[in-house]
């Protein structure tokens, strides 16, 4: 997590997560202090569908062929399934399973050391923390002409800020675009930034962003942030996960602005720390940073 915090902005600003300004401190500052118990379970892959089904959230997720923790147990029809393999705690890794893989074992072993990965230990995300680790078989949703397509909206409480779209993630003409959410609820476009610099597709937003957005808005009412990421099939939403720690916490250019409206739109006392009573020191800290939010709100 340090790593992080040792991290400078082009204008020389390190993170501050005491007095959090930009959207960096505030991640580094979630890791610190929110100890939301949601966060394990909207973290998990697996899990985060039951919480959707508590809530009243109707959204429809990738069907489940299976779940275990050693891949050399998938049974034989989930091998030759059209399907994603894919840990339940962890970001960034998949494996596309084919119709009669050439190298079965070489595939399980990849995939069983997934659940040595610690998110948590590395990079300070608390949300990973405590899910029990597992692996699992989705059916491979069928992508269309421009590939699968990807939604990523950014909450902040029940408000929307970015939307952004990403065509054939898997291949090699993959583009993204990015828009910019205005308080009337009007979209516009903008540059993509961060450590996602790809070529713009310059298309229009999908038919199923209103579905997403109703969808999002139910989600991010009970978080003070979150990024809710969907895949969209034959115009079918499906809800891929829900990111807490965008980019591992750390945005490599808008994450260093005070004004940028992922820092100025997230509000902390929103927070699970801040709206929960705490004991001791941190109990103090509570009280003094609502009050200095108060004051630079």
């Amino acid at each position: 997590m340090f790593r992080f915090y040792g991290q400078r902005a082009p204008t020389g600003a390190v993170i501050d997560p005491v007095r959090p300004r930009t959207a960096n401190d505030r991640f580094f500052w979630r890791k610190l202090f929110d100890r939301n118990p949601d966060f394990p379970i909207v973290s998990d892959k697996l899990a985060v569908r039951h919480w959707l089904t508590d809530h009243g959230i109707d959204v429809a997720t990738p069907r489940v062929l299976w779940c275990g923790t050693n891949a050399r147990t998938i049974p034989d029809e989930v091998w030759s399934a059209d399907a994603v393999l894919k840990p339940n705690h962890a970001a960034g890794m998949v494996d596309f399973l084919p119709v009669a893989p050439p190298d079965r074992d070489s595939i399980a072993r990849r995939a069983n050391n997934y659940l040595d990965v610690d998110h948590h230990l590395k990079g300070g995300q608390w949300g990973y923390k405590d899910i029990p680790r597992r692996l699992f078989v989705e059916h491979r949703l069928p992508a269309d002409a421009c590939g699968l397509t990807e939604i990523k909206l950014y909450t902040f409480g029940a408000r929307i800020v970015n939307a952004r779209f990403i065509y054939n993630r898997a291949g090699p003409g993959r583009r993204d675009d990015t828009f910019r959410m205005t308080d009337k609820g009007h979209l516009v476009r903008i540059g993509n930034d961060d450590a996602t610099k790809k070529a713009p597709a310059g298309r229009p937003p999908h038919p199923v962003l209103p579905s997403a957005i109703r969808v999002a808005e139910q989600i991010g009412r009970h978080f003070d942030h979150v990024r809710v990421d969907f895949y969209v099939s034959d115009d079918t939403l499906y809800l891929g996960e829900l990111t807490l720690y965008t980019h591992a916490g750390c945005l490599p250019d808008s994450g260093w602005d005070p004004d940028h409206p992922m820092a100025s739109t997230w509000d902390l006392r929103d927070s699970w720390f801040l709206r929960t009573r705490q004991t001791g020191w941190r109990e103090l800290y509570r009280r003094a940073l609502c009050r200095w939010l108060d004051r630079v709100s």
